[in-house]
């Protein structure tokens, strides 16, 4: 994949040459231009996000240019941050690379041009063409204020509402954004704890069965569906399968294989295992045909899991590749295993893929019920796959090749071959004449057969008891054992060498045949990776419906018009949902909460409560069930209606980055000013108690001034929000206004809905005459209606273990600084009821 920047116009590349590199030269021409802009924060987010969703093994930069400090300056900074997200960067190219890079940021053919230098580095130029067929990412790099911007390519015509389902969703859905932190806040792919996939919903939820299936729902929950065609489309077959109890056609990852690695070619083993579902389905079709009510016939065809059809397909693509490139190896027949093992495993593996969708087909052919569309379009492409099968079948015989561990070419097809097999017998009748000649003269008639040891080939080896006693006159003897005696014949080496000669020629024509198999197979690559792309698509849906099996309580979720905002507005109305990860491995079930974020209740949750009352739990908890809805599967609760959501911004949690050289509030806000930029009436916003890593008063500042802003953005239609504060004061004033804020532009009022996580108070018995008594505080992790005054710090610290003799100072701490703020807030009131 490519990923360049078309920012920039000719006259302002230009200007920077022509400034000799000069940042300051640049800038008193450019005056919006200054070199500590060129890569700002929030772009350097976006990149991070690219390679969070891409996760390259490589990321390959031009080297600077050293005549232009702005562009040694770029290179540095954006090296710099993308070896701290923990990725590995290689600078490649020279002076004049760097240059033609610098010189066409408005095109393609610069990045084009910089991997066609890495590729050439390597010394792969026959791969060149291949960047051709790269995927270029249209992304800016470089914000330069003002810039104009280089012209966007031309939209691609839509397609026609009747059009194929997966070509729409290709064409059309791009997805629902997430970007690094939210990844990171939700846990998608690994915790917050120590990284790794422990507690993340990618190790919770994908049990996909196929390797394929399970790369593809990864993608799928680090990009979710956004477009209500498509996530309507992915319900109804989850539903379906649901419904008749098809979840279970492909097993999970429990039951598939977790090995990568073909089998080896003649390998009984490995090849029992491939041979199994085909066989087994014959079996029953000669039986009078597959029992569609009867047993599981879709579980016979499990051995699917262990087959990684997108890598055989592009091992086969290397196989085409080396057969035009002319590759040659020492030792042919290594490589010629290994490639017949693969060709053999992924024909027998296709066949059985064919035929278990048309078990899956007739199967949903004899339901009451019609299939869905998008089923019935996945199940076509995996039985049109066919026609491509029987060809390739036709290639070869596959038994015989089973069987002898070699394919070997019709006489007549494979001049080289047949040429080296022609030369092989005449040598080999030179070799055995010369064996007999040496049993009649040497050893007076005893048996005399040939032997190998090591690299030395055609030894005479005769019983030890007709073995003379002193060794024949040209002869060498090679070994002696109590059973018999080897020796060398230097009259035989110019043989011996010409018959490895054509060993090795026959070696390379046979490659170059199985090579041309592979050609031939990958004819048919178009169809193929249809199918197995539809493979992976289906089990990713069954993967879906098998949560309902997993859950206690879950719903499928409803897609609803937007309402009063606009059609393009977000709505969420959750009932009773639940963090899926609370859903195991606890003494209690989690408690359920049920949130409306919509014109009507308000679009803007303020949150109050206590520490640990849930506060942040119940964000992930919206957030993640969000996102299982528009993955296409069922939520975690008793339903969900929502307008789908285009991104989901997450400012939870308090952290550094001091490997970029970020305090804990530099995080805090630039996440902020990300979500303030971007945000718009199809968002979801996660604010978790934003300002609390500076004084109290510009951090209660920082916080009122982004809740207003948030109320106000996108002409008053805020994006869907849920807005947790310690700041208690800001949840009061938006009481006090009623709940309501007027638009800025004049538009329908904004509303604000207020809650507060429950919790229950319990005086300790002993201490319940003391007037300094801290009571306890019991969560109840319920979402309730209304403004929670207070934070109960000082509870939460007995909890923890803090002593209590500092539990009982701390409270009476607290309560004295609670009256001073009481009484200056009665005395501003009192002002400001003078002053009107």
């Amino acid at each position: 994949m490519v990923y360049h920047c078309p920012c920039g116009t000719a006259e302002e590349v230009a200007l920077l040459r022509r400034s000799g590199g000069d940042a300051a030269a640049a800038t008193a021409d450019l005056p919006h231009m200054k070199p500590e802009q060129l890569f700002s924060d929030a772009t350097l987010r976006s990149v991070s996000t690219l390679l969070q969703q891409l996760h390259p093994k490589e990321v390959i930069v031009s080297k600077p240019d050293p005549l232009s400090k702005l562009h040694v300056q770029a290179v540095h900074k954006l090296t710099e941050w993308i070896e701290s997200d923990g990725f590995s960067v290689e600078a490649v190219g020279d002076r004049a690379t760097a240059s033609f890079v610098l010189d066409g940021l408005a095109g393609r053919s610069a990045a084009a041009h910089l991997l066609a230098t890495y590729v050439s580095s390597l010394r792969q130029g026959g791969d060149v063409s291949v960047l051709s067929d790269a995927v270029f990412y249209d992304a800016h790099l470089s914000e330069l204020p003002g810039a104009v911007k280089a012209e966007a390519a031309p939209a691609r015509p839509a397609l026609p509402a009747a059009a194929s389902l997966l070509a729409w969703e290709r064409r059309h859905d791009m997805g629902m954004v997430l970007d690094t932190n939210t990844i990171s806040n939700l846990e998608v792919v690994a915790n917050l704890q120590d990284g790794s996939e422990k507690h993340s919903l990618q190790l919770y939820l994908n049990h996909c069965a196929t390797h394929s299936g399970r790369r593809l729902f990864r993608a799928w929950l680090l990009r979710p569906a956004s477009t209500a065609r498509v996530i309507e489309a992915r319900q109804q077959c989850v539903q379906f399968l649901i419904d008749h109890h098809l979840s279970g056609a492909l097993g999970s990852s429990s039951q598939g294989g977790e090995s990568a690695s073909p089998p080896t070619a003649g390998s009984q083993s490995a090849m029992s295992v491939a041979s199994t579902p085909s066989d087994s389905l014959k079996r029953r079709r000669s039986g009078g045909g597959a029992d569609l009510d009867g047993g599981d016939v879709l579980g016979q065809f499990q051995s699917l899991a262990g087959i990684d059809f997108e890598r055989y397909l592009s091992r086969l693509a290397d196989m085409k590749a080396d057969a035009a490139a002319g590759v040659a190896f020492v030792d042919p027949m290594v490589r010629y295993n290994k490639d017949l093992s693969i060709i053999l495993a992924f024909i027998q593996a296709a066949v059985d893929m064919v035929e278990w969708a048309s078990v899956l087909a007739a199967r949903v052919g004899a339901l009451p019920h019609a299939a869905p569309p998008l089923l019935l379009e996945l199940l076509g492409h995996l039985t049109g796959a066919r026609a491509s099968l029987q060809a390739i079948i036709a290639l070869f015989d596959r038994e015989e090749a089973e069987r002898t561990g070699l394919l070997v070419p019709a006489r007549g097809t494979a001049p080289d071959y047949d040429a080296a097999v022609e030369r092989l017998r005449d040598l080999e009748q030179q070799l055995h004449g010369a064996r007999r000649k040496a049993q009649a003269d040497l050893f007076r008639g005893a048996e005399v057969s040939f032997a190998n040891v090591g690299k030395d080939l055609f030894l005479f080896e005769v019983a030890a008891a007709d073995a003379p006693s002193v060794t024949p006159r040209g002869l060498v003897e090679r070994t002696r054992t109590g059973k018999s005696v080897r020796y060398i014949d230097n009259a035989l080496a110019a043989l011996i060498e010409a018959h490895k000669a054509a060993t090795a020629t026959k070696s390379a024509a046979l490659l170059a045949v199985l090579r041309q198999v592979a050609a031939r197979i990958c004819d048919h690559c178009p169809t193929l990776y249809e199918a197995c792309s539809a493979l992976s698509y289906l089990d990713c849906l069954m993967n879906l419906s098998r949560l309902a099996q997993r859950w206690e309580r879950w719903g499928m979720p409803r897609l609803v018009a937007a309402g009063p905002e606009g059609a393009a507005a977000a709505v969420i109305r959750g009932r009773a949902l639940v963090h899926p990860l609370l859903q195991t491995g606890r003494d209690r079930p989690a408690v359920p909460n049920s949130v409306q974020l919509d014109g009507a209740t308000g679009r803007v949750l303020v949150l109050t409560g206590p520490n640990m009352a849930g506060k942040s739990t119940l964000m992930r908890t919206v957030a993640v069930n969000v996102l299982l809805a528009q993955l296409g599967g069922p939520v975690c609760g008793e339903g969900l209606a929502l307008a789908p959501v285009d991104r989901i911004f997450t400012r939870i949690g308090a952290r550094d980055a001091s490997h970029k050289g970020h305090s804990t509030l530099y995080v805090e806000l630039s996440e902020t000013a990300e979500l303030l930029t971007h945000a718009t009436r199809r968002s979801l916003c996660l604010v978790d108690e934003l300002g609390r890593g500076t004084s109290t008063h510009d951090g209660m500042a920082i916080a009122y001034a982004t809740l207003q802003a948030l109320q106000g953005m996108d002409g008053g239609v805020a994006p869907l929000t849920i807005f947790s504060t310690h700041y208690h004061s800001i949840a009061l004033e938006q009481a006090r206004r009623g709940g309501a804020v007027a638009a800025p532009s004049g538009g329908a009022p904004a509303r604000v809905q207020l809650g507060y996580m429950d919790f229950a108070l319990t005086a300790d018995a002993h201490a319940a005459a003391s007037e300094e008594a801290t009571p306890t505080v019991t969560f109840l992790y319920q979402l309730v209606t209304g403004v929670c005054d207070r934070s109960y710090g000082v509870e939460v610290a007995r909890m923890a273990g803090i002593p209590e003799r500092l539990v009982r100072e701390a409270s009476g701490l607290s309560a004295q600084l609670a009256q001073q703020t009481a009484l200056h807030e009665d005395l501003h009131a009192v002002s400001a009821l003078l002053q009107s």
